[in-house]
């Protein structure tokens, strides 16, 4: 939430935007081709690629997608959303390019539905997402980002923030406030601001005692709840809270059971539970979300491993290596697989090949798993040639 509003002086009462829904927002027309779509995408990948924010604020067109949340028309009527709009606009693109830069952006394919013109990605690092970017133009007629659809968050951008803003500041946003509850509205911003500081900050223990403490209407706002089950999660993955993690997803599925980010929210789910029979069928079931992307095997073959099934995990993650050099988990569980079985120069070949691929630093003169080969020829070799 970057926006403030206050109460404003304006004679006429301005048109109550609680009001307004995501049908009363105009979809992009531009006409697009694959060609420029794909354009688009080089752009935005170089862009991040040389950490260049002026180039990505280019492909942003940030007027377009503060007129998603609300209509143009509806937003001239509100000096004080008018007069916010310049620094939400600031707020957003830093947070979008901040966003992006810790993941390895790919674009994945043009899809065209009911929403629009949408350039999908995918988003690797510390887990997995994707992002379907809609496309519209700009002023100038260049073609831009004019909202995106988060998978993890479950759904575009700018339908989190109208919601948002229509269930905390209904007084603001009808014109009809007094000070008083306009004073009440502005406190629980500031709290909400407040818990997305933690989230940011990784504070997720402390997230999660904060929320707990929240009014019950605040707990059941769909936002928060994706929040909590995200702080439950990095607790539960760091060795404890798997009860309260469990619980935060058990509320978010009861109170969303269609969302978009189901998926993605289940694999972890089931990875945590052990489950991972249903671990594989939630990535199967992703898959066919975003129409297939190979390198969910890379799920797939750890959830193989997790249960036991080495041979079949070995066989996945060898082919996800061949696809994707780059990424670190798969040689990572098959070095660990390789030294489980003693197949010391297939651990020799694995080191290697994660150094050159992958950028690998290997820390294993300490790792217990790594003990036998340690002791073995296969060692040294590698070492001599380090």
């Amino acid at each position: 939430m970057g926006v403030l509003l206050l109460p404003g002086c304006s004679k006429k009462k301005p048109e109550d935007l609680t009001k307004v829904t995501k049908a009363d927002i105009a979809k992009p027309t531009a006409i697009i081709s694959d060609e420029e779509v794909q354009q688009f995408a080089e752009d935005l990948e170089q862009a991040l690629a040389d950490r260049d924010a002026a180039a990505f604020r280019r492909l942003l067109h940030l007027d377009g997608m503060f007129y998603r949340i609300f209509p143009k028309t509806k937003v001239d009527q509100h000096s004080q959303l008018k007069d916010a709009q310049a620094g939400w606009k600031r707020a957003v693109e830093t947070n979008i390019f901040g966003s992006l830069q810790s993941f390895r952006v790919e674009f994945l394919r043009v899809v065209r539905d009911a929403d629009g013109i949408k350039a999908r990605f995918r988003l690797a690092g510390e887990g997995i997402n994707y992002w379907d970017v809609l496309l519209d133009r700009n002023a100038a007629g260049r073609v831009c980002m004019v909202d995106f659809l988060d998978y993890l968050a479950g759904e575009f951008v700018t339908d989190g923030q109208r919601r948002l803003m229509q269930q905390l500041m209904p007084a603001l946003l009808s014109g009809g406030v007094n000070a008083a509850k306009g004073n009440a509205e502005m406190r629980r911003l500031k709290r909400i601001g407040e818990l997305s500081a933690m989230i940011r900050q990784g504070r997720h223990a402390e997230f999660l005692q904060e929320y707990d403490r929240l009014d019950a209407d605040l707990k059941q706002q769909r936002t928060l709840m994706y929040m909590r089950v995200m702080a439950a999660n990095t607790v539960a993955v760091n060795g404890d809270g798997a009860g309260v993690y469990k619980q935060a997803v058990d509320a978010y599925r009861r109170e969303h059971p269609t969302a978009v980010n189901l998926e993605l929210m289940l694999i972890d789910y089931y990875f945590l539970g052990e489950k991972y029979d249903d671990a594989i069928k939630a990535v199967e079931g992703l898959s066919r979300r975003v129409s297939g992307d190979p390198y969910l095997d890379l799920l797939i073959g750890n959830a193989h491993y997790a249960a036991g099934d080495s041979a079949k995990a070995n066989e996945i993650l060898r082919k996800v290596i061949q696809a994707y050099p780059w990424e670190q988990a798969a040689y990572q569980t098959l070095v660990v697989m390789a030294a489980a079985a003693e197949e010391y120069e297939t651990v020799t070949e694995l080191l290697i090949a994660g150094e050159k691929g992958a950028g690998l630093q290997w820390e294993i003169e300490a790792a217990e798993e790594f003990a036998g080969y340690r002791d073995s020829a296969e060692y040294q070799k590698w070492k001599n040639r380090k």
